[in-house]
């Protein structure tokens, strides 16, 4: 089963995004944590099959994590999720090397089937 990490600086939001990786898409090995600075350090301690990953956040954003963490692991799976859906963000995001950016709020079926996509899992 696949390892994931979730990073937002919103509780209720890690909460559901679990909720909906477990009821949905029967994920169970799931982290999170709060920051962009605490996504880099947990991504080096627990090497995620999957990074799903707020764009903005309060100190290090997704997009400066992003950056971070494929210069370090060019092979890491990232889903930057917000509820901006700027095509330059999108653009800015997808070149540093998310492998998807889906925005908020989506469907929760769509969703997993997303994220099974980029796992290699459909």
């Amino acid at each position: 089963m696949s390892k994931i990490l979730i990073v937002d600086d919103e509780d209720g939001i890690r909460c559901m995004l679990k909720n909906v990786l477990f009821t949905y898409g029967k994920f169970k090995d799931i982290e999170e944590v709060d920051n962009g600075k605490d996504a880099i350090i947990k991504y080096n301690a627990l090497k995620p099959d999957l990074v799903i990953m707020d764009l903005i956040m309060h100190g290090t954003d997704g997009l400066q994590a992003l950056k971070r963490i494929i210069s370090i692991h060019p092979k890491a799976k990232i889903i930057i999720l917000t509820g901006h859906g700027q095509t330059l963000l999108i653009k800015r995001c997808i070149e540093a090397g998310a492998k998807d950016f889906i925005i908020k709020p989506f469907d929760n079926k769509k969703f997993i089937e997303r994220i099974k996509k980029v796992l290699g899992a459909e």
